[in-house]
């Protein structure tokens, strides 16, 4: 199937709207390098991309003083710490 559109792009018979995109890496090198990567694909085959449903997610985050990842939560000690340390209000 593939190859039968890729053909109909290449004549100019096809346009292709890529309608979700989600895009993964470890780190925020590589997911440049992604996202320079998939715009070189979009201009060379002329694809349409919709920026609204185009998702680029590191592998894991930090939200709410958590390091959350793919089935993983773990605290971020540093920031326990200083809470903990907190004195309480009298």
């Amino acid at each position: 199937m593939y190859t039968f559109v890729e053909k109909l792009i290449d004549r100019g018979s096809a346009s292709v709207n890529i309608d979700n995109i989600l895009l993964l890496s470890h780190t925020k090198v590589h997911m440049i390098e992604l996202i320079e990567q998939l715009h070189h694909v979009r201009q060379m085959k002329n694809f349409e991309i919709v920026p609204e449903k185009s998702f680029y997610v590191l592998m894991t985050v930090k939200f709410l003083r958590h390091e959350c990842g793919n089935l993983t939560i773990k605290p971020i000690h540093s920031d326990n710490d200083g809470i903990h340390k907190l004195k309480t209000p009298t």
